[in-house]
């Protein structure tokens, strides 16, 4: 059965929609600065008050709770924001689906503690998975006010929600790591954080959900929703197989360094991907009838995307080891190689993120469910074979499939869609190779200079990037152009 699609909207016309997604953009944008620069300043402040193994018990328990807050949303929010039409009426079905899926799987997370613990073999997750289950209930009841803000495009509202709770999530945490709470810190975090997020976004929408309305079906939005749902479920469990299969082989110790290392990957990938999402799939989803204009929109949100991301990601892995040692101190070394091997998962990650764009806003999301069965199983087993051989043995083999999920993916939704993926494969191309080129270039640079310490080798290495990114871009016309296209984004978008 076919995910139904809903009818078209009115578009606005094209400056108004450009105007409005210009002023999301920066709105957004400002508010993530300021969010990475929270959540930056956090992690390297919590790296230095906690242990390893503090990180590792967290880690346990937060990767069965991503798999609950997949369920509790049950695709329903992004359901919501990209509907041709919402009604109040619909509006408040949602809002109740949601906050009861967020209370059974509050109760179900409690219940199942004991289990989790004995899963990984620690009775100290007992109590954290039982306090962390409270987010399921306070997640669900913000969704619907979440989703509300995002389909009106209030970009500045969710910006400060995010930046306000995550600011206050962070300070709990340090105060409670300094009076030596350990992992307890990270588990009242995200308490405080869901918390204050909930009572910003129900003040910031403004509107009271009403009683459920009988009359009133949303089966529609359901069936997108339950297509989604599984997919980002299965996607969920093959991204996050090697945190369960570390934890239980290994222990809280070494899934500490590996969880560590790829935080510092998908801090950038989340806080940029997920408001780079707000924006594109609502005004991608009034452009679905207009092809024209929708690949203008994905291809160019594409190369602004990449050209961000992956200039970090290339940079950050050619100066890993004076970068790491500087910023967390000598005893997170062993964290380099793994952290310069994971940067390939955030760049296959962030090149895979508009095919995304593509099946969310035009109803693609049985596509994106039969794109996952294939590449979880594949993630899942990577994981469990490089596990026999130890955590960098683990962080090759989920790099390495990752970054062959990104033309797999391209090459189906091509399939079934009229996306230009051809083009956006090629644009992922001119960028991943244009910064392996200067990330390389930076390397070779600090090579003579190992003696020296972190900070004049961190510059070095940052003229040795500047220096080959000239280069590139002087002798590269392809990748000169893709540059070129970033920096006049303000009036492409007008």
């Amino acid at each position: 059965m076919s995910t139904p699609e809903l009818p078209p909207a009115t578009e606005p016309p094209a400056r108004s929609l450009g105007s409005i997604a210009a002023r999301g953009a920066v709105t957004t944008i400002t508010g993530q600065v300021a969010r990475i620069g929270i959540q930056l300043g956090g992690l390297l402040i919590l790296t230095r008050l906690l242990s390893i193994e503090d990180y590792g018990v967290f880690a346990m328990v937060t990767v069965v709770i991503g798999i609950g807050e997949v369920f509790r949303d049950f695709g329903l929010s992004t359901a919501a924001v990209q509907a041709s039409t919402l009604s109040r009426f619909e509006r408040a079905n949602l809002f109740w689906l949601n906050s009861a899926l967020g209370l059974a799987l509050a109760l179900v997370g409690f219940l199942l503690a004991p289990l989790v613990a004995f899963l990984y073999g620690d009775d100290r997750l007992l109590v954290v998975m039982q306090i962390l289950a409270s987010t399921f209930l306070l997640n669900g009841l913000s969704a619907q006010y979440r989703a509300d803000l995002n389909r009106s495009m209030r970009f500045a509202a969710l910006a400060t929600v995010d930046v306000t709770a995550a600011a206050l999530g962070l300070g709990t945490a340090i105060a409670l790591a300094l009076l030596g709470f350990g992992y307890w810190s990270l588990v009242a975090q995200q308490v405080v954080y869901a918390l204050l997020a909930l009572i910003l976004v129900a003040i910031l929408a403004g509107w009271f959900p009403g009683w459920v309305n009988r009359k009133t079906s949303i089966r529609p939005l359901v069936t997108y929703g339950s297509h989604l749902v599984v997919s980002q479920l299965i996607t969920y469990v093959g991204r996050n197989a090697d945190t369960v299969i570390l934890g239980a082989r290994l222990g809280a110790a070494p899934l500490g360094l590996y969880n560590r290392a790829f935080q510092f990957i998908l801090l950038p990938l989340n806080q940029i991907n997920a408001p780079a999402t707000k924006v594109a799939v609502p005004v991608l989803s009034k452009l679905r009838h207009d092809k024209e204009r929708f690949d203008t929109f994905i291809l160019h949100g594409q190369t602004v995307l990449l050209h961000v991301l992956v200039a970090a990601f290339a940079f950050a892995a050619a100066v890993a080891e004076p970068l790491i040692v500087l910023v967390l101190t000598e005893k997170w070394a062993p964290l380099v190689p793994i952290f310069q091997v994971l940067t390939v998962v955030g760049v296959a990650r962030a090149a895979s993120y508009p095919t995304y764009w593509v099946a969310l806003s035009q109803g693609l999301t049985k596509v994106s469910m039969r794109l996952s069965i294939i590449s979880a199983p594949l993630l899942v087993l990577a994981a469990f074979i490089g596990s026999f051989w130890g955590v960098m043995a683990v962080a090759v083999s989920v790099a390495v499939v990752t970054l062959a999920l990104w033309p797999l993916g391209l090459w189906i939704y091509g399939r079934h869609s009229d996306a230009p993926v051809k083009r956006l494969f090629v644009n992922g191309c001119v960028a991943i190779v244009g910064y392996g080129v200067c990330a390389l270039g930076a390397f070779l640079v600090m090579l003579p200079f190992g003696q020296l310490i972190e900070i004049a080798r961190l510059g070095i290495g940052l003229g040795g990037y500047t220096t080959t990114f000239a280069l590139v871009l002087l002798i590269w016309p392809a990748f000169r152009k893709s540059v070129i296209s970033v920096v006049r984004s303000r009036s492409l978008l007008r």
